[in-house]
């Protein structure tokens, strides 16, 4: 689910599928001073430039360059930051708290996980058989292992005949 927010929300920033004001940015080892720079950067003809930055460990250690730059950064960049584990406590989520917006992706009960597969299936128009064998995988398969510990892993296959 965090790929298919994060995939509208750069849709919506960029309807066209523009690249060249975009850039994409994972795992540890990130230079915050690399992004701040590139975030200074105007957009070439845009409004905005968008920056994802995906599982980095910015809120879970102290990252406070970032931190005090996103407090002050240009309307003309816009960060978005998917990661699996944050420090509500920390500079860095405070900092995005307070001048944008932080939406936590709690773990699903079995029911909207069926709403979710069956809008996904509409969506891509796929034939509705095999139906129940897709909501047992994601059932199982969510992130969570047999003992009910998270696993930190998400799988899910859509399979199925497209229509023409």
């Amino acid at each position: 689910m965090k790929k298919q927010y994060r995939d509208r929300i750069t849709k919506a920033i960029f309807p066209d599928g523009d690249t060249v004001n975009y850039a994409y940015y994972e795992g540890k080892g990130i230079n915050p001073g690399e992004l701040i720079d590139l975030a200074e950067t105007m957009p070439f003809f845009a409004k905005r430039r968008l920056i994802v930055v995906e599982n980095s460990g910015f809120f879970k250690n102290a990252t406070p360059d970032l931190a005090d730059y996103i407090k002050t950064m240009p309307d003309t960049a816009c960060f978005l930051f998917v990661e699996n584990e944050a420090d509500k406590r920390g500079k860095m989520y405070k900092a995005v708290k307070s001048k944008g917006r932080v939406v936590e992706m709690a773990r699903q009960d079995e029911k909207t996980l069926l709403y979710w597969v069956a809008g996904n299936v509409k969506k891509r128009r796929l034939q509705d058989q095999g139906t129940d064998g897709q909501i047992s995988s994601v059932n199982n398969r969510n992130g969570y292992g047999e003992s009910g510990k998270r696993t930190g892993k998400t799988l899910l296959l859509l399979y199925g005949k497209r229509r023409d």
